[in-house]
């Protein structure tokens, strides 16, 4: 619900930003450096399996948040072709824990992330729609009973979005993020038995700013 929220918020504010200034209306170009913030706000679903119950879910809950972050790119365009790489650093709030579901807690609170990748897009007048794919690393806090442990989790995105040319200089965007982690094993620690987690797929939406040099 918060997402579904987000995204028709984020979709009339990002409607609203797009009508560039009169003087602003030769199509736009492109290729150069970038550099610029985003805001997002995402979840996704949570299970882990202990050795005893090999594929069964003993405990599964929700995450969700939002996180702020750092983006920096060039692109190249050719006619109607863009193409471009993009790095991008955030720090995040989205958590969530099983509430003692069975005595113990299961939980995963996100710290931050990274991600690097390329973009594909077509150049229409002063609109930009691209589709996005690359590596990403994220940093978590796993929380089970009282314990606390902080595991480094690589994984890859995909994502579509539009950027709009408010002017020669200022960037503005709007995208649909999926990201897809690898599960990680833990050994026994507080009263668990140890087992493995799993993240199914981290659906975010956001919007960002950027700057073109």
């Amino acid at each position: 619900m918060k997402l579904t929220a987000l995204v028709v918020a984020g979709s009339a504010l990002f409607g609203a930003l797009t009508v560039s200034p009169a003087l602003a209306q030769d199509a736009a170009n492109w290729t150069g450096f970038y550099a610029g913030a985003f805001a997002g706000y995402g979840g996704s679903a949570w299970d882990r399996e202990t050795p005893a119950y090999t594929d069964n879910v003993t405990s599964e809950w929700r995450i969700d948040g939002a996180n702020l972050g750092l983006f920096g790119g060039y692109n190249w365009q050719r006619g109607n072709l863009v193409l471009g790489l993009e790095a991008e650093v955030a720090t995040s709030g989205v958590k969530g824990d099983d509430r003692d579901l069975g005595g113990i807690l299961d939980g995963i609170d996100v710290n931050r992330s990274a991600g690097l990748g390329a973009r594909i897009g077509y150049a229409a007048d002063r609109n930009m729609f691209y589709l996005t794919a690359g590596k990403a690393w994220y940093k978590v806090d796993q929380m089970i009973d009282t314990a606390t442990l902080e595991h480094d989790l690589d994984g890859h995105y995909v994502g579509l979005g539009i950027e709009h040319a408010y002017s020669d200089k200022i960037l503005l965007r709007g995208e649909l993020r999926q990201t897809t982690l690898d599960d990680f094993a833990f050994d026994a620690i507080a009263n668990s038995s140890g087992g493995s987690y799993q993240m199914h797929d981290h659906t975010e939406v956001r919007i960002g700013a950027s700057y073109k040099f």
